[in-house]
């Protein structure tokens, strides 16, 4: 049975029909009813900055524990350095504010990594993929007292 999507990302509702696989099911709605619980859903305030300039998720979760939350007890949510800032609205998003740099990304992440590991004893890895190299002289060593990063994936 084919479904009907809606989607209004672009403030134009737009409509395509597909088949989706065996296991998702899906409740026949009426195309209104649809519109107007997609619209709660989008205007609702979010929790993570979705119009930021961001990589997503920087942090993975450790095992029993929510990275945000342990950035925020550890001091670092807005921590900001040249054009980068570990977001306000959520803790495990850095932001890209101002034409960053390498060693602006980079320098809060691992204050960050720094911060939580003081504080509570865990080391958070990155979720996000970082590649590339630092201006000589600019580098940043990982949780600041480690090695320096070196572009490797």
């Amino acid at each position: 049975m084919p479904i009907w999507a809606i989607s209004t990302a672009s403030r134009t509702a737009r409509v395509a029909q597909f088949s989706p696989p065996p296991s998702i099911r899906a409740l026949p709605a009426e195309r209104d009813d649809i519109l107007s619980r997609m619209r709660e859903i989008t205007s609702a305030e979010s929790s993570q900055p979705t119009k930021a300039k961001t990589g997503g998720s920087t942090f993975k979760n450790p095992d029993g524990h929510s990275s945000w939350k342990l950035i925020d007890a550890a001091g670092g949510r807005g921590l900001t350095v040249g054009g980068a800032q570990m977001s306000e609205l959520h803790a495990n998003f850095l932001l890209n504010i101002d034409n960053a740099s390498a060693h602006d990304i980079e320098t809060p992440g691992e204050t960050v990594r720094n911060k939580v590991r003081a504080h509570s004893g865990i080391e958070l890895k990155w979720e996000i993929r970082r590649m590339g190299h630092f201006e000589p002289g600019r580098e940043v060593r990982e949780f600041l007292d480690g090695d320096v990063f070196t572009g490797a994936v």
